[in-house]
Parts: C-alpha cells; structure tokens; sequence
C-alpha cells in the first residue's frame, strides 16, 4: 500500500481503530485469519511520552482466530509531552527499531511487532506489538528481586552480544551514533537542563546530589567523550517500568523489555549501569553489584564466544554510573509533572547518586577530580 494512503486511514488515537482496519493489520501476519469483528481497548500505564493501550479482539466465526489481544501505541495525548517526544526524535527511534529487526531478532526477548508506522509531517505515530499478557510488569519503585535483575542482565547481554561492534550493518536499525556535534548539542542541552532541575527539586533533594550535578554539569562532554568502542545496541532506558516478566518457572524469570524509544548505539555498559543502579534498592544493589556484573560478563561471553577482559569492563562500568544522573535530570524537565513522575525521579537520582559515589564514577574522569562528594 502506498505511504499516502496508510496516511488516510491509519488512526491517529485508539478511539479511531476500527474492526476493518485491524482486519488487515492481523492479516498482514495471519492471512488466513477471520475478520475482527470487535474489539474493545484500555489504557496501559501513565507512559509520559506515549499513550499505551490493550486491544481486545473478537473474531467473526468462519475461520481461525488471530491473537486475542495486542499492544498497541500513539504519540502521548499531552502536547507537550507530544512535542517532547517528536523533538527527541523518539517516535522515529522506536519505528526504525521495530521496522528493522522485524522476523530478523533471532529469538531476542522484545514483542513481535504487527505494524510500526511514523508520519514525519504530522508527527502521527503507531506501533502494534504483540501483547504479553503472561508476563507481570516490573515496578521501579519497588526494585528488582535478584532473580528478576539476573533475567535482565541475561536478555540484555544476548542483545548486546548480537550487536556488539556491528553497527554499520544492513540489517540493524539506524540509529544515533556519537559524533562530536551530537555531544556539544548534548552537553549544552544538559547545562540547561540542570539548571532547571536544581530550580525545581533542590529543596527535595539530600546531600550529596545537588552538588554532584553541579560538579558533573562542566564535566558532561569530557564523560561522553570518554565512551569508547567497541558500541552495541543499547536500550538507553533500561529499567523495571520497561521490562515484563514471564513467571512461568519458579525462581527463573524470563525478561521481555519493551520501550525503544530512547535506542541507540553505545557502550554495553550504559544499560548495565542503569539497570543495577536505579533499578535496585540501594542495600541490595551494594551488596550484590559484583556478583551481578560478573553474572553479565559471564552472559555475555557466552553469547559472543570469547573473552571479556574485566578491568576495561569495570572501568566503563564506573564511568555509566553518570548515565542515569543525566537520564533523570534530563527527564524529569522535559514531561508533564506529576506526582508519581516526581516519586520516581527523586527516587532514582538518589539511588544514582549514591551508585556514582559508591564505585567512584569520578575516578573514571580525568584529573583534576572534584572535592569528596561523600563529605
């Protein structure tokens, strides 16, 4: 079908679906498939910069049955969060992602994508993924068990392993790479971005933070800089809210993680750090983080068949720690504020905060190094 016409009748909101419609979406996969002949959808979540829904689907019946239900996702109903999200390119991310790796994932633990669409003009945006209704979702206030944090790091060395150096081939999505433009728009972004954090949470924020910001602001280019090959895909988000869990074996999840929208390439280590750093309560976090990132190391050596020498690991370990400063920092300013939205931010930078300090983040910059930050 032309791109002009999928313009005409692609919905822009779940209340513009219809039966017809998702006839030829299910049938795009399932041609033999019965017509939908209803569905009914609800809302997923308080995604900030998307709005996800459950679509339920009934089927005529003179033939097989499709897939009971589907995920499927518009651009945020907010407009500011909108018009965050198309300035950030994330809906374009997301779509290239899915359109890539469609058939051609090998077995990744990411929902089978049914459409992907992205209208650069008018900024519309759907994504309809396969929906795993038997996985339960992780919750970033609550924390990781360690059984779930192991299912996490295990799917996403597998991913990693896969892309690991591979960047420039055909067949993985095109997404943003470092370059020396990029960090100089990113490091002035991040300046003012700060500035507007510390103006509207300091007061809620506990020592050291505030002034680890403040110390980490003119550092921020020196950081990126700093982010060596070799890159793989990185989720560049990855944590609880963006990872489902297939319970079905006792004491072995399984992670499925969702939420491309933040995709890039980058050091493996970006997503590790995020991941065992915000996504931990914090006394579990520092009594086991090394036990996790030898679990990660060894996952991804057995994935990629060779040798990963530790200290190059840790050392890009230490340096990701500022990742999920600078994630919160930049988040927190950039969607609509709400009082959830405030507990999570307050609560990740705090356990961000403390990961830097714990495992020196500083001592992976170069000298000078800054006063102690624990004082």
């Amino acid at each position: 079908m032309r791109l002009a016409r999928w313009r005409s009748v692609v919905p822009r909101a779940p209340e513009k679906i219809s039966p017809s419609w998702l006839t030829r979406i299910v049938r795009r996969k399932e041609p033999d498939c019965a017509a939908v002949q209803s569905f009914r959808w609800e809302q997923i979540g308080d995604g900030q910069l998307g709005l996800n829904v459950r679509l339920n689907l009934g089927y005529k019946d003179d033939g097989p049955c499709g897939p009971l239900s589907l995920f499927c996702k518009f651009p945020a109903s907010d407009r500011a969060n909108r018009a965050t999200a198309l300035a950030l390119g994330s809906y374009r991310t997301e779509v290239n992602f899915y359109r890539a790796l469609e058939n051609r994932h090998k077995g990744w633990k990411i929902p089978a994508c049914w459409f992907a669409y992205f209208d650069s003009k008018s900024g519309d945006f759907v994504l309809i993924l396969e929906e795993l209704s038997r996985c339960y979702p992780g919750d970033q206030l609550r924390g990781l068990s360690l059984y779930e944090a192991a299912a996490a790091l295990k799917t996403i060395a597998e991913i990693h392993a896969a892309t690991w150096g591979r960047e420039n081939e055909e067949w993985l999505p095109k997404l943003p790479q470092p370059s020396r433009e990029r960090v100089e728009q990113q490091a002035e972004f991040f300046a003012g971005a700060a500035a507007e954090f510390l103006a509207r949470y300091e007061s809620a924020l506990t020592p050291p933070a505030p002034r680890l910001i403040r110390e980490f602001v003119p550092r921020f280019a020196e950081w990126v800089s700093l982010q060596k090959p070799p890159f793989a895909l990185v989720h560049g988000e990855y944590r609880p809210d963006n990872l489902l869990f297939d319970n079905s074996k006792p004491r072995r999840p399984v992670a499925w993680v969702v939420d491309w929208q933040t995709a890039h390439w980058g050091p493996p280590a970006i997503d590790v750090a995020y991941l065992i750093g915000g996504g931990l309560r914090m006394q579990i976090r520092q009594q086991w983080e090394s036990r996790l990132l030898a679990m990660y190391r060894h996952f991804l050596e057995s994935y990629l068949g060779h040798f990963i020498y530790l200290p190059p690991l840790w050392e890009s370990y230490r340096l990701a720690s500022f990742f999920g400063v600078a994630m919160v920092v930049v988040a927190a300013v950039l969607v609509k504020r709400t009082e959830r939205s405030d507990e999570i931010f307050l609560t990740l930078l705090r356990r961000h905060v403390q990961h830097v300090l714990d495992v020196d983040g500083f001592a992976a910059l170069s000298p000078p190094r800054p006063a102690d930050l624990h004082s």
